[in-house]
């Protein structure tokens, strides 16, 4: 058993809201309004003949009564009353626009057809009235959910559209003289009993939501998730980074560098091993940290620089970019200037189970992986690690644990058991490796941008990077890839490409980039390293990178660092209260929305029918 075990943060919990909020990014401009117009002529002209009206009349009613008022109505929110609403532009607006008309494709018909049963000219307006009825809470829930702007203005932007609908529609009665007193304050109140209903009920739902989240969170969930989307759809992440900066906590940061150098090129390679998370999501805090720190070291001193995923997860997401450069600049500062230890053992791997773990000394100093391949793994919980550092610590040694993040089929935790398995295996390769004699040793490094590969592939801009270490006879190899997990089994296919060159062991591993998330609809937000990709060229070009590194295979020296900062991130306490906190309120704001659009249809059906 692993003591303190607490289940690591799993990508479960957050696929659903990757999903969804990819919906956000809705097409461009023209193909909006392109189906706006489609979803509305559609429905008029195959339902409006019903109620005896002639074809040309049929589509000039749902031209002047619904899409010029939406699109001149949404022109002049967008362009004056949220003008300075960086989420909410005439694009998104016009989303907006074809979400509220939807119902017109069912109501329209439905009233036109009880228009010709009923023997009734009129009906067909009732499914025209009740379409704007029902649109106002959803206008409503959006304009006073998200925008910044002043309540009036806000009030204004929606109800911009449907006015200006309803008094389209007046001016059709009144040009054809069918305008009547009944039909006049039939409407108004019809429309102004709306108003006054979505206002109340959605201010009463948004209300609620912030009260029990300012509690639970910290923080006005309203004015996070208006943060949220501004970064999401504008790419502006100062906002996000501020409140959860406010929220979040302080805790050290620990790194450790291991360094290799060529004794005769003065080559480089490192090792870089980070207890920060890199996410939340795509480049927002620590999301893009691996290739950063990668670009900062090659920059730096010329090395090429691994970067594997430490035993971490989302509660050690780091928030500020300000403490991100700190991270990047203390790594720089501590990088070993004494590379001074020229042996190593060979590498050694134990199984327990379903538990892996590879172990090479290098001195006083272990280096460790572990993965649960070929069964799935997720982010291994901090207690393995610490476990493992403690035993090595009673030894008088130093360890980097690397979780190898390789392996993943579908979305999945690290259970107490796998946890316990993976730190039995860990203590017992450290055991072995520190048992075996060490000697003199050859290093090669070498990486590839992989630029044939893009995010939505699952690769991140730190590509590829391979360290390879002979020790004796033994080749052993190291490969990190800048993606979010790797597909069950394709880690074996690499492994099975390097043995190929005459490499006897390795291990394959990720860095866990978060650069990747959210950009493709799958069951993981993402796609992992050889889900969704040619692997054939991957494998090509691993095995180019590799023998590079064998050709420029010389003598080398390793030296040992590490640092420790206080940083700020997230906090397992702030991280669990806003995924509890965002399932449970999608559900009750559900539920409200739900009730308060029968309510308002009700209402609408009572007016229509009885005034």
């Amino acid at each position: 058993m692993v003591e303190g075990y607490r289940p690591g943060g799993g990508i479960a919990g957050t696929v659903h809201a990757f999903n969804f909020i990819r919906r956000i990014s809705f097409p461009t401009t023209a193909q909006l309004v392109s189906m706006f117009c489609t979803e509305v002529f559609l429905p008029a002209a195959l339902a409006l003949p019903l109620s005896g009206l002639e074809l040309a009349t049929s589509f000039i009613i749902p031209a002047t009564v619904i899409i010029l008022p939406s699109l001149v109505g949404e022109l002049l929110n967008a362009k004056v009353f949220l003008r300075s609403d960086a989420v909410l532009d005439f694009r998104r607006l016009m989303g907006v626009e074809l979400l509220c008309w939807a119902p017109l494709l069912v109501l329209l018909p439905l009233a036109s057809a009880a228009t010709s049963i009923f023997k009734s000219s009129v009906l067909w307006t009732d499914g025209l009235l009740m379409t704007v009825t029902i649109s106002l809470p959803v206008r409503f829930l959006t304009m006073f959910s998200m925008p910044i702007a002043a309540q009036w203005k806000r009030f204004t932007a929606a109800t911009l559209v449907p006015a200006l609908s309803i008094l389209a529609y007046f001016y059709g009665l009144s040009f054809h003289h069918i305008l009547t007193s009944s039909a006049l304050s039939q409407t108004s109140v019809l429309f102004l009993s709306s108003v006054a209903l979505s206002t109340v009920g959605v201010i009463g739902i948004l209300r609620g939501v912030d009260k029990s989240g300012s509690h639970r969170i910290g923080d006005a969930p309203l004015a996070l998730f208006r943060a949220f989307l501004e970064h999401w759809l504008e790419g502006e992440s100062k906002p996000l980074e501020s409140r959860l900066a406010l929220i979040g906590s302080q805790a050290n940061v620990e790194t450790s560098i291991l360094a290799f150098e060529g004794n005769q090129t003065q080559s480089r390679g490192c090792i870089v091993l980070s207890r920060f998370h890199p996410g939340p999501y795509r480049n927002l805090g620590s999301g893009g940290l691996p290739s950063r720190l990668k670009a900062a070291i090659a920059s730096y001193n010329g090395a090429i620089a691994l970067i594997p995923h430490s035993i971490s997860n989302h509660e050690h997401n780091i928030i500020a970019q300000e403490d991100i450069a700190q991270l990047i600049e203390g790594t720089e500062k501590a990088y070993p200037t004494a590379v001074d230890v020229t042996t190593a053992s060979r590498m050694v791997r134990e199984r327990v189970g379903d538990g892996q773990a590879s172990a090479q000394c290098f001195g006083k100093t272990a280096l460790i992986t572990l993965t649960l391949a070929p069964r799935s793994m997720e982010d291994l919980p901090l207690e393995v690690a610490q476990s493992v550092e403690a035993t090595a610590l009673g030894k008088g040694a130093k360890t980097l644990v690397i979780d190898a993040h390789n392996s993943l089929a579908g979305p999945t935790k690290i259970s107490q058991e796998q946890a316990a398995v993976l730190t039995e295996v860990a203590t017992k390769d450290l055991g072995v490796c520190m048992s075996l004699p060490q000697e003199t040793f050859k290093m090669g490094v070498a990486s590839d941008p992989l630029r044939e590969f893009s995010l939505e592939d699952g690769i991140g801009p730190g590509g590829l990077s391979i360290l390879i270490l002979q020790v004796g006879d033994q080749l052993a190899a190291y490969v990190t890839v800048d993606g979010n997990n790797m597909q069950t089994g394709f880690r074996e296919k690499v492994l099975n490409a390097l043995k190929a060159l005459g490499i006897d062991d390795g291990e394959v591993m990720t860095t866990d980039t978060h650069l990747v998330t959210g950009l493709v609809r799958s069951p993981l937000g993402y796609h992992p390293v050889g889900e969704q990709m040619r692997q054939e060229l991957f494998v090509e070009r691993l095995v180019a990178t590799a023998r590079r590194a064998i050709n420029e295979m010389e003598p080398a020296s390793v030296g040992y660092s590490s640092f420790s900062l206080n940083l700020r991130i997230l906090g397992s306490e702030t991280f669990q209260s806003i995924t509890s906190f965002v399932g449970g309120t999608a559900r009750r704001i559900g539920r409200s929305f739900l009730w308060l659009e029968i309510v308002v249809f009700l209402a609408g059906l009572v007016i229509l029918g009885f005034l």
